[in-house]
């Protein structure tokens, strides 16, 4: 998820106190109004101050085992990465989630971590989450604590999957992964391959590596659909990298807006879809359910969601390598260079959108072998790799529903990844810049 940049957001508080809250959404009570926000944004420490977290805003320990439950069709698991500053806007989608809960059909089950007071600095909790009627209450039960376990560590992530697939068995499975990201490439500590990623823990410093994605997917199993509620995930990169353990994969080329996900508007586009419904349509209503909660304009805010079939990305690669070798060729270096200059770009500027990338170097390219190479790409992009594409606000024009990478300098680390191993990309990204770091 979610938005980085700090923003002043209104909240009506139930008592019927308006508070005014910078940098972070409050789910609602006394507890928020407490914090200063003036004091520089250490988050811990306010929280710390505030004293003790109402029980509205932490899972509350069950007081007896979960009956063993029987097999669904469908279990939606969330692994939600809150130790940072999304840890209220995580507690807010866990209440929006129980707008629907879980019913005789789909399990609804998540990975909470959040910062807390003191007694209790770090809670994580894997919860079982049931409808309830109160926007403000977490009535969920937690089943299990995992207090200080680092989010930003793929073995977590996988550990959380098998524990979901054992205890709520489905015909069907869909992961979502909730927090910060940045595409294939990060900055700061890894846990433990390269820095590139997503699910930052500010509590360990680590966040979880595009490789170790694949590895805790492939370590869990796989799903049918997974979907990042998180920043810039829908590149080329990242989903090549987890082909094998996902068939459908839904996200966002840009920066998301804060609130991120609406699990209330997503668990009821998945209700409504009625029985054993196949992963094409929930990956499908997933961006629906976006759409519908960015409408143009909404806010300001610029929202972009797609969903790409997986199994056509392995057919990606030998159209990116014919282009690849009629743009090395060199005879067209100027429509390469235009197209680069004005290509849609995202937060992250050397995120760019391949569809849009394709249309300018065709309609700038001289020679017929570069330009057909070029349709050649957009036709498969087009031919059920990108499902269905959603992109609103005016800064949206020209996300066609996958990015990729061209740099500014090249980054060796890029090697390791399964889409540099598997096409000639790297190759063609490494040429345009004079510089290579070994980050």
């Amino acid at each position: 998820m979610k938005d980085h940049a700090p923003r002043l957001i209104k909240i009506e508080i139930p008592a019927g106190i308006t508070a005014v809250l910078l940098s972070a959404f409050f789910a609602g009570a006394a507890f928020a109004a407490d914090l200063d926000f003036v004091k520089g944004g250490d988050i811990p420490a306010m929280i710390g101050e505030a004293g003790d977290v109402p029980k509205e805003f932490t899972p509350v320990a069950a007081t007896e085992p979960l009956p063993a439950q029987p097999l669904r069709d469908w279990t939606v698991m969330v692994y939600m990465s809150g130790k940072n500053d999304l840890t209220f806007s995580v507690r807010d989608d866990l209440n929006e989630m129980e707008t629907v809960g879980s019913s005789s059909n789909m399990n609804v089950v998540a990975e909470l971590g959040t910062i807390g007071p003191n007694a209790r600095p770090w809670p994580v909790s894997r919860v079982f989450v049931q409808k309830d009627d109160n926007p403000y209450w977490i009535s969920s039960t937690e089943l299990e604590a995992h207090d200080g376990a680092n989010m930003g560590d793929w073995r977590e992530l996988a550990g959380f999957i098998a524990w979901a697939k054992t205890n709520f068995p489905a015909r069907k499975y869909m992961l979502i992964v909730s927090g910060h990201g940045s595409g294939w490439w990060a900055f700061g500590q890894p846990s433990p391959l390269e820095d590139k990623g997503i699910s930052f823990d500010d509590q360990s410093q680590q966040h979880i590596s595009t490789q170790g994605l694949r590895l805790a997917l492939e370590h869990g199993g796989g799903v049918d659909v997974y979907a990042s509620d998180a920043c810039l995930m829908q590149m080329t990169e990242v989903a090549y990298e987890i082909r094998r353990q996902a068939k459908f994969i839904a996200g966002s080329q840009e920066s998301e807006p804060g609130s991120g996900y609406s699990y209330d508007k997503l668990l009821s586009k998945f209700a409504g879809l009625g029985q054993d419904p196949a992963p094409e349509a929930v990956a499908r209503a997933t961006v629906e359910a976006f759409a519908e909660a960015y409408p143009a304009g909404f806010r300001g805010d610029d929202a972009t969601q797609s969903y790409i079939n997986s199994s056509r990305l392995d057919g990606l690669v030998p159209v990116i390598d014919a282009w690849v070798a009629e743009a090395m060729k060199g005879k067209d270096k100027k429509a390469v260079k235009l197209a680069i200059k004005e290509v849609k770009r995202f937060s992250y500027s050397d995120h760019m959108d391949l569809d849009d990338f394709m249309r300018l170097v065709g309609l700038y390219a001289r020679t017929p072998e570069l330009r057909a190479a070029s349709g050649s790409v957009r036709d498969y992009l087009a031919g059920g790799l990108v499902g269905l594409n959603a992109a609103s606000g005016p800064k949206s024009a020209g996300a066609a529903g996958l990015s990729i990478w061209i740099p500014y300098a090249y980054l060796q680390t890029y090697d390791a990844l399964a889409f540099a191993k598997d096409s000639r990309w790297d190759e063609f990204a490494a040429s345009l810049v004079k510089h290579t770091y070994y980050n």
